[in-house]
């Protein structure tokens, strides 16, 4: 027991210094404030930076992106038609030269005599044929006759006749003609005008294929820049979570310690009474040593107050048998002794066992 007194001295004093570490800092262990270091130390934000300005680079509306994008989509690009249109309109709508031209000979203003030539072309030929008429007669001395009247009448009858029927079927010719003509020029208008509309209509394509182009490339940088945006912010949160969760390490990390420094200061009484222990371990056999000394020596003196007295009481005894009669009515003297039991040397050890394991049982 003295031995085992001993060496817990020194684990009471380990634990003893064990805990004032601990309480001095905190509750927490070296190997914790290292590890907790560490882990504080740890960088657990990305840099965003790069995203960041990439993000704003897409989401810049003065991108060359979107500043093209929407220059084709409201037409900055796109081909002007007004000039060709309002020329269209003129030709779908206004008469042709043709028409305007040929119009009266196609209506047959100039049928039935409105030749202004007509007559001067009737006056001569009538004219020459009278002549002839007369110039025959003449030569059959038959002038002035009432056949010759009638020859003359006749001849210029016919004449007038056939002028005017020549003029009229050459009018009816021309009319004919003008009217092809009228047409053929108004088919070649309308041409004209449907091949300039339709060129309007593929020019309005090419320009509303660029107006898509250009809704599609700002769409397009549209999305880009909410893409970046994205990347920026599941970053930002990934960012965010890594940080949380350091700090919930860290946090259990002091909550720990301040269990470990509260559960310290619970156990000072206990170190207390370790340090004590051993020392009144060894006070308690040291006291136990010094009375079985004590006892030994008293045994000891009894030992030689009997053998001292031995003789006596012998004397004492062969007097008593020599002479019998001697006691009768007589006194005596003599010394009596009484002795309190002590406990023994194993009973007192096995106390002092049982008080170290009671205090023992403090640190379990």
């Amino acid at each position: 027991m003295k031995a085992n007194a001993s060496g817990a001295t020194g684990a009471a004093q380990a634990g003893s210094s064990f805990l004032g570490t601990l309480l001095g800092n905190g509750g927490s262990t070296a190997g914790t404030q290292s590890a907790a270091a560490q882990l504080g130390g740890v960088k657990t934000n990305v840099d965003t930076g790069g995203v960041a300005s990439a993000a704003s680079k897409l989401s810049d509306p003065n991108s060359l992106a979107q500043t093209t994008g929407s220059a084709l989509a409201g037409g900055t690009y796109g081909t002007d038609t007004s000039a060709m249109k309002a020329l269209a309109d003129s030709v779908a709508g206004g008469p042709s030269q043709v028409k305007s031209s040929l119009l009266d000979v196609a209506n047959g203003k100039y049928l039935g005599g409105a030749n202004p030539y007509l007559d001067d072309i009737l006056g001569r030929s009538s004219a020459e044929a009278a002549s002839k008429v007369g110039q025959q007669f003449a030569a059959s001395g038959r002038y002035g006759s009432g056949r010759f009247a009638a020859a003359t009448a006749d001849a210029v009858a016919n004449v007038e006749t056939q002028a005017r029927y020549a003029d009229y079927e050459a009018e009816r010719g021309r009319q004919a003609q003008a009217a092809s003509a009228i047409d053929a020029a108004e088919n070649a208008r309308a041409g004209t005008a449907g091949n300039l509309y339709q060129g309007i209509a593929g020019i309005n394509t090419g320009n509303g294929s660029l107006a898509a182009t250009g809704a599609n490339l700002s769409l397009n940088a549209n999305q880009a820049g909410l893409a970046g945006a994205n990347a920026l912010a599941n970053l930002q949160g990934s960012n965010a979570d890594r940080s949380l969760t350091q700090a919930g390490a860290l946090l259990s990390a002091a909550q720990s310690d301040r269990a470990a420094g509260m559960a310290g200061i619970g156990q000072v009484q206990t170190v207390q009474d370790n340090l004590l222990a051993p020392g009144r371990t060894l006070a308690g056999i040291g006291a136990v040593e010094d009375q079985a000394k004590q006892q030994q020596l008293a045994a000891l003196q009894d030992l030689f107050n009997e053998q001292q007295a031995a003789p006596w009481r012998q004397v004492g005894l062969l007097s008593g048998v020599a002479l019998p009669v001697a006691g009768a009515g007589g006194t005596s003297t003599g010394t009596t002794e009484q002795r309190t039991p002590q406990p023994s040397l194993l009973q007192q050890l096995l106390g002092g066992g049982l008080a170290i394991a009671g205090t023992a049982s403090k640190f379990i």
